[in-house]
Formats: C-alpha cells, sequence, structure tokens
C-alpha cells in the first residue's frame, strides 16, 4: 500500500474506541487502480461486474 502521508503509530486504543494507522492518508483507488498504470497491467480489467 502506499500512503500519502505516512501514519504515526499502527493503533490507538482507548477503549471501547480504536483509531488505526493514526494521521496516515492513502487513496483507496489509486493503490487498486491508479498504480498500474504505465505497467504491463494498464490494459487489464479490473472489475468486471455480473
Amino acid at each position: 500500500m502506499e500512503w500519502f502521508q505516512p501514519y504515526k503509530e499502527v493503533l490507538k486504543w482507548d477503549p471501547p474506541h480504536a483509531e488505526w494507522f493514526v494521521e496516515g492518508k492513502f487513496n483507496i483507488v489509486h493503490n487498486a487502480l491508479d498504480r498500474h498504470v504505465g505497467s504491463w497491467r494498464e490494459n487489464k480489467v479490473a472489475y468486471m461486474g455480473g
């Protein structure tokens, strides 16, 4: 996973609340699709509904 802003800690546990990857930012579309543009996967089907 590529992070646009690195996280400071993996888990912040303050029962009953949990916060994962504190202060980290990533883009799920970039990680799932955009990072493959320009690679051998760029013309492959990313999702085929059915």
